[in-house]
C-alpha cells in the first residue's frame, strides 16, 4: 500500500524528490533506498493537503472509504 498512492502521484511531482537529494552525495543504495522510503513514508502519510480536507492521502483515503461503508 504504500506505494499505491505515491507512484500515480510521482509522475506529476518528479522535482519533489530530487529536493531530497539535489546536489547531496548519496554514499551507497542503501541510503539512497532508505531516503525513497522515508520520503514515500511521508508523503503518504504525513503531508497534509488542504485539498484532501486537511488530511494526508493516506487518511483522506481511509476517510472516504468508511463515508462509502
Amino acid at each position: 500500500m504504500l506505494y499505491e498512492i505515491f507512484i500515480p502521484t510521482s509522475l506529476n511531482h518528479v522535482y519533489l524528490k530530487q529536493e531530497m537529494y539535489y546536489g547531496k552525495a548519496i554514499c551507497s543504495f542503501e541510503v539512497l533506498k532508505k531516503k525513497l522510503e522515508e520520503y514515500i513514508n511521508y508523503y503518504n502519510n504525513k503531508r497534509i493537503m488542504q485539498k484532501l480536507a486537511s488530511m494526508s492521502p493516506v487518511q483522506y483515503r481511509i476517510h472516504t472509504s468508511q463515508l462509502a461503508a
